[in-house]
């Protein structure tokens, strides 16, 4: 009995002493683990501010001061907003752009009107022209855009905006049928402000790359700070030229659009487009060639060489008598 009493003595430390230090785990995970997920979360989440601000004035082009203000408007919008989700790369990503989109919105709305408001009384007196053909020559774009200095229509951007508008106005879906047409070259009538007014809301609709003539301004506007206008703006289509299915056409005719550009500038490839021209003048001709008249198997058997050397000279005549219109 004497020798069991220290035993009982024993169990009852060892069922007693665990107890003490059981709670120093439960203390640390409570206090570390809230701790570790609250710094590795905001240090994801908060976007470079510095990063932002490169990247915002090289897309618009504004003044480092309007870049700083439209995006601290739009992170402060976006903190108000913001819930928390799981952090990772691809939606960090994702929510840089979208604050870049909408400080790009910002710049826009209020950066235009507030050159607007400046330069309201200025004149547009200096600008380039844009022409372009399509391949086959059928179709022809011509457009002036305007602007106050005439070092405002050498730079990028300016040149940017012209090639937009020349390309929109060449790639209409469908082509130009009898009421777009109307629309599209201005025709005078005795209507002839509302139908200016509607041709310039047409015009400024026309996408290109996914942008409107509208949006590519404003861009402009902003990241140039001066008044800048679409002028002129000209787009035909030609009827088709004889094809075994239209060879019943008396006389047929071979049929193309020519153009030549004056004072070109370099667009610095910003388009692809090999008969699209940027300069300081410019002229586009439509010719139409009669077609040497033969049997109908002289016609069909006609050498496709033969025609593109047809088609070549046509469109080097047409080129010279553009030249001398510019002249």
């Amino acid at each position: 009995m004497g020798d069991k009493a220290p035993t009982m003595d024993n169990d009852s430390d060892i069922q007693h002493n665990p107890l003490q230090p059981s709670t120093t785990p439960t203390t640390a995970t409570s206090t570390t683990t809230p701790t570790t997920a609250t710094s590795t979360t905001s240090k994801k989440r908060t976007p470079s501010t510095g990063q932002l601000l490169k990247e915002l004035r090289t897309l618009s082009g504004a003044p480092i001061v309007d870049c700083k203000k439209a995006l601290e408007h739009v992170v402060a919008k976006t903190t108000e907003t913001t819930t928390t989700t799981s952090s990772n790369d691809s939606s960090d990503n994702n929510s840089n752009n979208i604050i870049l989109q909408e400080a790009l919105d910002y710049l826009r709305q209020h950066g235009v009107s507030k050159v607007t408001k400046k330069t309201s009384d200025r004149t547009t007196l200096e600008g380039l022209v844009g022409c372009a053909v399509s391949d086959d020559g059928s179709k022809a774009s011509l457009v002036k855009i305007c602007s106050e200095t005439d070092f405002a229509s050498k730079s990028l951007p300016f040149i940017h905006l012209t090639t937009h508008v020349t390309n929109a106005l060449l790639l209409l879906d469908g082509g130009v049928n009898e009421t777009e047409r109307e629309v599209v070259t201005k025709e005078n009538n005795d209507d002839a402000n509302n139908s200016e007014n509607e041709h310039k809301k047409r015009i400024m609709n026309l996408e290109y790359n996914s942008k409107t003539i509208h949006q590519v301004l404003d861009d402009t506007i902003v990241s140039i700070r001066e008044k800048l206008e679409i002028g002129e703006t000209m787009q035909w289509t030609l009827p088709p030229n004889p094809t075994d299915e239209n060879r019943n056409e008396n006389p047929p005719m071979m049929r193309l659009s020519a153009s030549y550009v004056h004072g070109k500038v370099n667009t610095n490839n910003h388009d692809h487009n090999p008969n699209l021209a940027v300069g300081s003048a410019a002229a586009v001709v439509q010719l139409e060639q009669q077609q040497q008249q033969g049997s109908s198997n002289d016609d069909k058997n006609e050498s496709p060489n033969n025609n593109t050397e047809k088609r070549n000279k046509l469109e080097q005549i047409g080129k010279k008598l553009a030249m001398h219109i510019v002249a």
